[in-house]
């Protein structure tokens, strides 16, 4: 017998820390990934400072291609997802990790230069350079 599903949602506000990582499987579907910088400021003594998390988001299909296609280094997002909890050995290590499976990303900015414009325009074309095995 199955039980229910519990809750697990996570929404982010943030800049990408850098430009998203872009794969392909064999049967050509995208695998973008990325990170993003979601900011707070805390009071530390006497003093106002700001305080980044950082979040490792990953998403597939139409999401990955619109993420792929018009993202940046620096723009602010909003992530809705889910989290995904991994873990593997390597070299007899054990290592873990955990990242939003985003089900949608809406952008909250757009690039302020001409230059990111056409940068974004010349990554469309190289979607497909890094395979994933199956």
């Amino acid at each position: 017998m199955l039980g229910q599903n519990d809750i697990n949602k996570s929404i982010v506000i943030g800049r990408l820390t850098k430009i998203p990582k872009i794969k392909s499987t064999h049967s050509g579907a995208l695998i973008v990934s990325f990170s993003i910088a979601s900011n707070k400021i805390v009071r530390k003594l006497e003093d106002y400072v700001n305080h980044a998390n950082f979040f490792n988001v990953t998403c597939f299909g139409f999401v990955a291609e619109n993420v792929a296609r018009y993202l940046e280094k620096g723009q602010k997002v909003i992530v809705d997802g889910e989290l995904r909890y991994s873990a593997w050995e390597y070299n007899f290590k054990e290592y873990s990790k955990i990242e939003i499976i985003a089900e949608s990303v809406q952008f909250l900015d757009k690039p302020q230069t001409q230059e990111s414009e056409s940068f974004t325009r010349v990554r469309q074309d190289e979607f497909h350079e890094e395979e994933v095995p199956s």
